[in-house]
């Protein structure tokens, strides 16, 4: 730089001149948490980083959403991102952190559907199966060990569960539970507000069975019968799950005869 001010003293009028050459990234003092301090131009190599590092952030909050519905959408969408993204290690990391939808019932309500969600929007986008393999895999696992055969449905009128309250009214629902000849019983001249107190603990513990009041005057009377909720609601997961485990091998299977036909 001195030399440069020297040279730059000695020219006596004005006149034209040019300069050239190579200069190293510029670091204008930017740090990025986890990616470090970034030159301008970006480098190609600084902007997977800084995409990546976005990426994991992102997944660190739509990994909390609980509610089922937003949760299954959020899922899709981080599946659809590893998609184009193609980096299997962050497809790993991502699996690893999403055990809190790998339970049966988050398998089913979840898991399931955003499987189901990103093969039939990206079906054709699905590349080499490198990333989707990751993630099918991990789903076909726990599909297995929590789905592995069909429920089974009750052959006889016993019904599993008990009411925790202890009043009268709940003692007797307790005695016809488990009674495999019983299909319904009769609460006859009582209060409403009793059946209503039935009816709240049938739901808060998941019963097969179901309550009808009706008016007997000068009170009221309650029908409780039994059914198979418990066993229907089983076959609509498995169903599901069985559904969108054909369609991944669908999918693997498409895949080995396009490589067939290549060769």
């Amino acid at each position: 730089m001195h030399t440069f001010v020297k040279l730059m003293k000695q020219i006596e009028s004005s006149g034209t001149f040019s300069a050239f050459g190579k200069m190293g990234p510029i670091f204008p003092g930017l740090m990025i948490q986890n990616v470090g301090e970034i030159s301008l131009p970006l480098s190609e190599h600084q902007a997977k980083d800084i995409v990546n590092q976005w990426f994991r952030e992102v997944v660190k909050s739509l990994i909390t959403i609980q509610e089922p519905n937003r949760a299954k959408h959020a899922l899709a969408e981080i599946f659809k991102m590893l998609i184009v993204i193609e980096n299997q290690q962050i497809a790993n990391e991502v699996i690893a952190s999403i055990s809190n939808y790998k339970e049966p019932t988050n398998l089913f309500l979840i898991y399931a559907s955003a499987v189901l969600n990103l093969i039939e929007s990206h079906k054709s986008q699905l590349g080499d199966l490198g990333i989707f393999k990751i993630i099918a895999h991990d789903f076909l696992q726990y599909a297995q060990e929590h789905y592995s055969s069909s429920p089974i449905a009750p052959i006889n009128l016993t019904r599993i569960g008990q009411i925790s309250c202890t009043c009268d009214f709940c003692k007797e629902v307790n005695r016809f539970l488990p009674d495999p000849d019983r299909s319904n019983f009769c609460f006859a001249k009582v209060l409403q507000r009793d059946m209503l107190h039935i009816e709240t603990k049938i739901k808060e513990h998941h019963l097969d069975l179901t309550i009808r009041i009706e008016r007997q005057s000068p009170k009221f009377k309650g029908i409780i019968s039994k059914n198979q909720h418990s066993y229907e609601q089983a076959l609509k997961r498995f169903e599901f799950v069985e559904q969108v485990r054909r369609t991944i091998e669908e999918i693997f299977s498409l895949c080995i005869e396009v490589k067939h036909g290549k060769t």
